[in-house]
């Protein structure tokens, strides 16, 4: 088995949609993304100048991306993640931690101050996250509003 992570690329776009697709069909998310949908979030992404964005391979073939940008926020730069996703038959695997740690190695070098997300409260995927060392935010709030 060789892994390999890499910036996502244009040509890698087909790949990263089917198994985008995928994953948020199953547990906790449970969407039904088309794939016309999946391509305009994932070029919508890749089309923002600041966006930084690394696929990870198995045997040659796309089994997850982390998708996201950087963000100046007063005299620092975060970096906000997007999307991040594993083909569900590549989960538990440690697979997701080991791009995520890929993603951290590289925006820690361009002196990135913080990583920020938009999760599921309450769900196994937060409980992730909160292993991974982030934590819920007691200064910010997420707020919407329906149009």
């Amino acid at each position: 088995m060789e892994l390999q992570i890499r910036k996502l690329e244009k040509s890698d776009v087909s790949s990263v949609i089917e198994i985008m697709q995928k994953a948020f069909l199953e547990d906790p998310w449970k969407e039904e993304w088309s794939l016309l949908a999946c391509q305009n979030r994932v070029e919508e992404i890749l089309s923002i100048p600041q966006s930084l964005s690394y696929i990870l391979l198995k045997d040659g073939f796309v089994i997850g991306a982390l998708l996201g940008r950087f963000a100046t926020y007063m005299e620092h730069k975060d970096f906000i993640m997007e999307e991040f996703f594993i083909d569900p038959k590549e989960q538990k695997k440690g697979l997701g931690t080991l791009l995520l740690n890929h993603l951290v190695k590289e925006v820690k070098s361009q002196n990135v101050a913080k990583l920020s997300l938009v999760t599921l409260r309450g769900s196994k995927i937060q409980t992730y996250y909160e292993r991974q060392g982030f934590f819920e935010s007691t200064f910010m709030t997420l707020m919407e509003r329906e149009i």
